[in-house]
C-alpha cells in the first residue's frame, strides 16, 4: 500500500475557517471590523507560523486585542472545532478516487 500525502495551502480541501463566528463565539469587546483587520493583519500570526513566537502566545495577544474573557484552552477549542470542522467533499471524494 501506498502512503500518500496532501497538503491544503489554500482553501483546497477544509472549507474556510468562518471568522464572523469565531468573533461571536469569542464574545469580544470590539467591533467586528477591529476584529477582522487585527486577525487578518497582525504580525504574530506570522510569527506563530513561522515558530517566532507560540500559538499561546499569538492567542494571548488575539484575546487581549479582542477583548475576550475566553482563555487560551477555550480559544482553541473553539477555534479546532464548530467554526473549522468541514470538508470539501467533492475534493475529498476526487482523492479517494
Amino acid at each position: 500500500m501506498e502512503k500518500v500525502y496532501v497538503f491544503d495551502l489554500g482553501n483546497v480541501i477544509v472549507v474556510p475557517m468562518n471568522v464572523k463566528l469565531l468573533f461571536e463565539m469569542l464574545e469580544c469587546k470590539i467591533s467586528y471590523y477591529e476584529f477582522v483587520k487585527f486577525f487578518k493583519n497582525d504580525i504574530s500570526v506570522v510569527k506563530a507560523h513561522m515558530g517566532y513566537i507560540t500559538d499561546d502566545e499569538h492567542i494571548e495577544k488575539l484575546l487581549a486585542f479582542s477583548k475576550s474573557n475566553k482563555t487560551i484552552k477555550e480559544y482553541k477549542e473553539i477555534y479546532c472545532g464548530p467554526i473549522r470542522n468541514s470538508l470539501y467533499l467533492d475534493t475529498v471524494e476526487i482523492l479517494i478516487i
